[in-house]
């Protein structure tokens, strides 16, 4: 008999329905755009900390503009859970977008409109950057109509008698980011896009893969007197919709929910997904020749939650005792987990021909999470007999991990690979790749207990990331 865990088979996210009990906790990191693992690397918008809904009161992030003496007259405020005014603003599916737009003048201005809009963006370089989504609410505008251009002189215009905005405003405002939304149909056939597509997270490029898919308030003070441009002022924020895996099996369910350990696939087989076995061929110790065969496992729904653990297991078969031994020592098997990008390049319409390109997947070098191992037969009830090894393992997410999504050509995937052993005094025939498979990540968690981790996490090392790279 051997122990783990389980769960029914579900390998697709489901965006979070009506009867969810509301957007996870924060986590010690958010979405991000980051290539690697490194907290150097995140995605300067995302913090490094965050506070449990509820902890402690809102954060308020402000933006102003300030005149030619210095002096600010105009403030943008945002309130958000994020643990720190210095860090952008933090904002799940669901959850109202709130705060307030002042003004502060000294002298009657002829301002015709003062709004505030949120803004979805993607940005395919500096000078391409296309909103996708809008919603506006206006905040103030000038009663009475404004006279036709065709009637105006500017003497005029500067001297009318009608109503200008002076001293200080101040109003409030409330948005709440759908989860779909009808996209408009030039930018659906300039992107990709559907006619209604599911609202995508945040998402940051950097030098090598500018493509990105950024989320601002800004708010807009336009004005009708000529020479006077109009103004605006904008705060970036952090955008997560909310996805859940399906429901853990009901063993799995309740070793969560009882904090007993897990089964594993021979008593729990609903709750794997177990592959094909692969093979391992090559010479140890310079002297024999040596055939080892591996079937690996990963929790079914092949779906899981940032922040949470990956339950994995790897079973190994070897007629060689010495060399099964080796095979199955908790540092030998080399399992990772790696993100998969796809970004939109730049694209455009010249003389009536349409132009457009993709650029291909772009897949880390650095991996996100490394799996550990244990072997401990006792504690996790294994059926190793004179042949055959059983291990039970962990790849802990990260919990700032953009979740799974495809938006036209953005697309942000996730796979588990399987390299060749870490086995001392073993060649291998090949040092390809012997398993890869794709994985599902989301932002919250299924209904029911919380998965628990079993293993401490995985470290992943300088020397460790440089021979990542190289594989």
């Amino acid at each position: 008999m051997d122990s783990y865990v389980s769960i029914p088979r579900n390998s697709n996210s489901e965006r979070s329905s009506e009867h969810a009990e509301g957007p996870p906790e924060y986590s010690d990191a958010v979405d991000t755009g980051a290539l690697t693992i490194s907290q150097d690397n995140i995605h300067p918008l995302a913090p490094r900390v965050q506070p449990t809904p509820g902890s402690r009161p809102d954060t308020e992030h402000v933006s102003t503009l300030e005149d030619s003496t210095g002096r600010r007259w105009l403030s943008l405020l945002v309130k958000s859970r994020s643990p720190s005014s210095s860090m952008p603003p933090l904002f799940y599916e669901g959850q109202p977008i709130h705060g307030s737009v002042e003004i502060d003048l000294t002298r009657p201005q002829s301002i015709e409109e003062v709004s505030v809009s949120v803004n979805g963006l993607i940005s395919c370089s500096v000078s391409e950057i296309v909103p996708f989504y809008t919603e506006t609410k206006v905040l103030w505008k000038r009663p009475g109509d404004r006279p036709p251009m065709s009637g105006r002189r500017l003497g005029l215009w500067l001297s009318d008698n009608r109503e200008k905005l002076n001293g200080q405003h101040t109003w409030s405002f409330q948005f709440i980011i759908p989860g779909e939304f009808a996209v408009d149909a030039n930018v659906a056939k300039r992107y990709n896009l559907a006619s209604v597509e599911l609202m995508p997270p945040s998402l940051g490029g950097n030098g090598s893969h500018p493509s990105s898919i950024d989320y601002q308030v800004t708010v807009n003070v336009k004005r009708d007197a000529f020479f006077q441009p109009d103004s605006s002022l904008y705060v970036r924020f952090i955008f997560t919709p909310l996805s859940r895996p399906g429901v853990p099996s009901p063993l799995r369910t309740e070793a969560y929910r009882e904090g007993a350990h897990l089964f594993g696939p021979e008593s729990d087989p609903d709750g794997w997904e177990v592959f094909p076995s692969f093979e391992v061929k090559g010479i140890l110790f310079h002297t024999r020749s040596i055939d080892v065969t591996a079937t690996f496992a990963l929790a079914t729904p092949l779906n899981y939650t940032r922040g949470s653990a990956i339950p994995c297991s790897l079973t190994i078969q070897c007629a060689d005792r010495q060399a099964l031994a080796l095979f199955a020592n908790e540092a030998a098997p080399i399992v990772r987990m790696r993100r998969k990008l796809e970004f939109l390049f730049p694209s455009s319409v010249e003389g009536g021909n349409e132009g457009s390109g993709y650029r291909p997947d772009t897949e880390e070098r650095i991996p996100l999470s490394i799996a550990v191992w244990k072997s401990d037969v006792e504690e996790f009830g294994g059926g190793d007999s004179e042949n055959k090894r059983e291990l039970y393992g962990e790849l802990n997410l990260p919990r700032y991990l953009v979740p799974s999504f495809t938006f036209g050509a953005f697309q942000v995937k996730y796979v588990v690979d399987i390299n060749p052993f870490d086995v001392p005094g073993f060649v291998p025939v090949s040092d390809d790749r012997l398993f890869r498979t794709e994985v599902r990540i989301s932002s919250a968690f299924a209904d029911g207990p919380r998965p628990k981790a079993y293993l401490p996490p995985g470290y992943i090392s300088d020397r460790e990331g440089q021979r990542a790279s190289r594989s």
